[in-house]
């Protein structure tokens, strides 16, 4: 095994095995039970309080991005070998919903396959054999345990709120319907990322779904101290999605969403219909969120995503930031991204072949491409405030216009890799080209935020060069970039070593840190 190989990870195996069984739930298996293991994955309601769901845990315990667990152990979008769970056939009565190669999870105490088809007489038996997996699985740091995933009770109350109980009265059901839940901005922004996620086709760009992923579930690449979606529903949010859903949706998506704005599908992305999608529109270009985008229009549709804001309205108050994502460290992990394409604002500017600029030249919800420069957006055709708005006809110039504004100063249009050139190389701190990119990213934050001098911490190792000088050793902490002083000669990249935190760096944009100790 070479050392840029990943070792068998159980946190890892079961979210992506839980995941794929989440993705092939038939249409008639009871909705609690895909509560359930949304719970699990993505935390929620159903979930033991104290417990922290899968995603987050990916997050926080392992060194590594599901990306390159799925790319070591799959087809880069899903992972397709487990080795470190047992995974078996479904049930022969689940395997008419699947194909001959699909596999579920095998519960670690019975030995009984995870079911796909749930009804209301095998609701608690499912909820039982959901609650035999671990509520730390084994990762590369250690986790703080509990005595299981799910509240069952929790889960029923889902399952009555769902109609399908049969103590439920008339009377009980009018009471509940007349307890109108106010119209939420965090709840639309969930269930509309959450519904582009579920959709999303294997041809988008797998950053793009670990991007939408973050913000949603997992926080794996949110800026320090800033929290998903998914954690602020459960944390802000006096009421759960499935109430939600079945006041402002079909119980199943929100359908209605009367606080953000929402655009369909352009003309060229029919193909990617799967039922309809309704994707939010980023607030400050008023451009909508691509479903597919390519290597070549990530960054800006990274930067669209990052229009979002990062505490939305909700029932409790929430401190703000600046941004939801660090961007340039998605664009850093996805190698096969076009490295011209700009890493800033998503409407800064490269020059293509008619002498125009593509990103100047952007597709709007209507599907027209306008001129950011020279000329203004159509407005989309939004769902807005509970109604539908459409532009005027394109020869009407008093229609209402959403300017995408021009560059200002301070953004450059320059790509990263000639800004780097561009820079003397006597203000260079390491020869290693990814390590001295990783050094100057991390200049963005304050690293006071994350650690505090003379702080011991576990750090899993994202970069091992000893051939350049100095040595480059260096991690992650909650996205800080770490570097490693004196340590010894031995280790290899992912590696889990113990450091103290001793300077946040020559200008206080990165932090040092000692080796201390390895970590078993």
């Amino acid at each position: 095994m070479t050392s840029s190989e990943l070792p068998p990870n159980e946190l890892a195996d079961r979210y992506e095995a839980l995941s794929a069984v989440l993705n092939q739930l038939p249409s008639d298996t009871h909705p609690a039970w895909q509560t359930a293991i949304k719970a699990v994955l993505f935390g929620g309601e159903g979930l033991t309080a104290g417990v922290t769901c899968y995603g987050e845990q990916q997050a926080e315990r392992n060194g590594f991005k599901l990306s390159e667990y799925r790319a070591q152990y799959g087809d880069g979008d899903r992972v397709k070998e487990f080795p470190a769970i047992e995974m078996t056939r479904p049930a022969k009565s689940d395997r008419q919903y699947v194909d001959e190669s699909f596999r579920v999870p095998v519960t670690p105490e019975s030995g009984t396959a995870l079911p796909l088809v749930v009804d209301a007489d095998t609701l608690p038996g499912a909820i039982s054999l959901l609650n035999e997996f671990p509520v730390t699985p084994a990762a590369d740091t250690p986790g703080d345990g509990g005595a299981q995933l799910l509240d069952p009770n929790q889960i029923l109350e889902v399952s009555a709120s769902s109609g399908d109980a049969d103590d439920l009265s008339a009377s009980e059901g009018s009471e509940q319907s007349s307890s109108e839940i106010p119209a939420n901005e965090l709840a639309d922004l969930y269930d509309g990322l959450y519904a582009l996620l579920e959709r999303m086709p294997e041809t988008a760009h797998p950053g793009w779904r670990t991007a939408v992923e973050s913000v949603v579930f997992t926080g794996e690449y949110l800026r320090p101290k800033v929290r998903s979606y998914g954690t602020q529903q459960r944390e802000r949010n006096d009421f759960g999605m499935p109430d939600y859903r079945e006041q402002y949706g079909n119980g199943e998506h929100v359908t209605e969403f009367e606080v953000i704005q929402t655009a369909d599908l352009l003309p060229d992305e029919t193909h990617h219909d799967k039922g309809g999608i309704t994707r939010p529109v980023a607030p400050e270009s008023g451009v909508a969120l691509p479903i597919a985008p390519t290597a070549e229009e990530l960054s800006t549709a990274l930067q669209l995503l990052n229009e979002l804001p990062v505490a939305p309205q909700a029932d409790l108050d929430s401190a703000g930031g600046e941004s939801l994502l660090d961007v340039e460290a998605i664009l850093a992990d996805y190698s096969d991204l076009d490295q011209s394409a700009p890493s800033g604002d998503a409407r800064s500017s490269r020059t293509t072949g008619d002498g125009s600029t593509d990103s100047d030249r952007t597709s709007s919800p209507t599907g027209d491409d306008v001129s950011v420069d020279t000329a203004t957006v159509q407005t989309p055709e939004v769902e807005e405030s509970g109604t539908k708005e459409t532009t005027a006809d394109s020869g009407d110039t008093t229609a209402d216009t959403t300017v995408l504004r021009a560059e200002t100063a301070g953004e450059s249009t320059v790509p990263p890799s000639n800004q780097e050139s561009s820079e003397s190389t006597e203000t260079r701190k390491y020869e290693d080209p990814e390590a001295e990119r990783a050094h100057r990213q991390a200049r963005q934050r304050d690293p006071s935020d994350v650690v505090e001098l003379g702080e011991e911490i576990t750090l899993i190792l994202k970069e091992v060069d000893y051939s350049s000088r100095p040595p480059t050793v260096m991690g992650t902490k909650n996205s800080l970039k770490v570097f490693v002083t004196d340590a010894p000669q031995d280790l290899s990249k992912y590696d889990a070593i113990r450091v103290k935190v001793t300077d946040y760096g020559g200008t206080k944009t990165t932090a040092e840190a000692a080796f201390s100790d390895y970590v078993d």
